[in-house]
């Protein structure tokens, strides 16, 4: 909402800034209601993605669930045309997860999300006139970059957290930007966070590295794997064909 061009500019002139993410949720309707945001801050965050893919690589996050699915596939048609197709705007979806004991059923399971994120990937490239490709999935050498030692998240007074989802709980606050970051008891359980024998011996394991250290430390029982072998075996059905 604050990114204006004048701070676009700034960025990328002294900062070096190359890319951005912005996240959505939904249209306008939507949108408010989620983020508890006014009109008029849609209407800007809206002015300000158009603005910005003039400067710099922008990525929109969808974050995706049950109940907005078909709703974000509005989004990225009306983002697409707002910004003439630019190459530097890209779009996906993002898998909503329930951070509460409570299992809502608008939450998608990890074959269910995967299985919508091949349909809007295809729904994508008929907005975007390019033919559907899917791309490879490649090993990584860490599952998040905040898993890396030296990478935080800064909140609003400075305070340190290990993941963006921390922001705000004392118990999760490992330093402080004047200070810097110090080897608290959370933060030596955040980094030592192993995955389990299943993990390992799965096949898979290269290219999801047991998912996400955080969720598994917040989440009581939570589905961990975020690379399913649907979404595998849908990526090398489809290469292997062609």
């Amino acid at each position: 909402i604050l990114l204006d061009e004048e701070k676009v500019k700034f960025m990328v002139e002294k900062c070096n800034l190359k890319n951005i993410q912005i996240t959505i949720d939904g249209t306008q309707e939507v949108y408010c209601k989620r983020k508890q945001a006014t009109i008029k801050q849609y209407t800007q965050l809206l002015s300000n993605i158009k603005c910005a893919v003039n400067y710099l690589k922008v990525s929109i996050r969808l974050n995706c669930d049950g109940e907005n699915y078909e709703n974000l596939k509005e989004v990225a048609k009306y983002l697409i045309n707002m910004c003439s197709k630019s190459n530097n705007l890209s779009i996906y979806l993002a898998k909503l997860v329930d951070y509460t004991t409570c299992q809502g059923t608008q939450f998608f399971n990890q074959l269910e999300f995967d299985k919508k994120k091949i349909e809007f990937n295809k729904y994508l490239s008929n907005l975007l006139d390019r033919p559907y490709r899917k791309r490879v999935v490649k090993y990584r050498p860490t599952f998040c970059g905040l898993y890396k030692l030296k990478n935080f998240v800064v909140g609003p007074t400075g305070e340190l957290y290990k993941c963006e989802h921390h922001v705000g709980q004392k118990s999760r606050e490992i330093g402080h930007i004047k200070y810097g970051y110090n080897y608290s008891n959370f933060m030596m359980e955040f980094l030592n966070n192993f995955p389990d024998e299943s993990c390992i011996k799965c096949k898979l394991y290269p290219l999801c590295l047991g998912g996400c250290p955080a969720q598994k430390l917040d989440i009581p029982n939570n589905e961990n794997c975020y690379i399913s072998e649907y979404y595998i075996k849908s990526i090398l059905n489809y290469y292997l064909i062609s």
